[in-house]
């Protein structure tokens, strides 16, 4: 078996970039944060990449540090995943537009899915004109809150839903009672559904919750990475 290549992983606050200042009049006090960015080292090549959760500190040390460990594992997994479908080929080149889209919450994909089919059902319901208002492309409400506008709003709502809108229904609430973070950043990413990290624990919370198999769960992640690739184009 080959042997596993280093890979560097370290933050640092980028002070050639213009700082963020905030003056608090009260105290007297001036905060001087700077951009947090993430120098990569791979086969004695550098990558620098933004940070993606944390765009402003004063110091590093004043990062949580379970916000680091999200980001460095986001990172190391997507390099890993790359190399797997590139092999040969792969560089650190392009890296960073990929940790951008894996390192992102999959809730937010999943609920950005489910409004994209919420608002094709609402365009064929009536008043029509409560539709136009509500759009759903740029709208910051959730889904759960358009729905229940939906079924408040349009004649005959439920009627208009399809059975595989019904379905996907059903798999966006299982996912939202198990996907609850215990703290801000406690949550599965795009690319733990790619390469399989949040799989035994969805399907373990599936068997003890509603007594699904393997069968049920399969059917539920083959749900979930059309959407990430619907959503990324999983061009990797």
């Amino acid at each position: 078996m080959e042997k596993q290549r280093k890979i560097t992983i370290k933050f640092f606050l980028n002070k050639a970039l213009a700082p963020h200042t905030e003056v608090d009049t009260t105290l007297g006090v001036i905060t001087v944060q700077y951009p947090v960015y993430i120098q990569i080292t791979y086969m004695r090549k550098n990558m620098q990449v933004k940070m993606l959760h944390v765009s402003y500190a004063e110091t590093i040390e004043s990062i949580d540090e379970r916000v680091l460990e999200l980001e460095r594992r986001t990172i190391l997994q997507t390099i890993r995943l790359l190399q797997q479908k590139q092999g040969d080929r792969f560089t650190l080149k392009g890296l960073g537009k990929y940790y951008e889209v894996f390192g992102q919450d999959f809730a937010r994909y999943l609920d950005r899915y489910m409004k994209d089919k919420l608002g094709m059902i609402a365009s064929k319901c009536e008043p029509f004109h409560f539709y136009l208002a509500m759009d759903f492309s740029t709208v910051r409400a959730s889904f759960n809150t358009l729905y229940e506008m939906c079924r408040k709003l349009f004649d005959h709502f439920e009627d208009k839903l399809t059975e595989e809108f019904k379905t996907e229904l059903r798999y966006f609430k299982e996912y939202t009672r198990f996907d609850r973070p215990k703290h801000f950043f406690d949550f599965y990413t795009v690319i733990d559904w790619m390469d399989g990290r949040a799989y035994e624990d969805y399907q373990q919370y599936l068997g003890k919750t509603y007594g699904y198999g393997r069968e049920e769960f399969k059917a539920r992640l083959k749900f979930f990475l059309h959407i990430i690739k619907k959503q990324t184009g999983n061009s990797a």
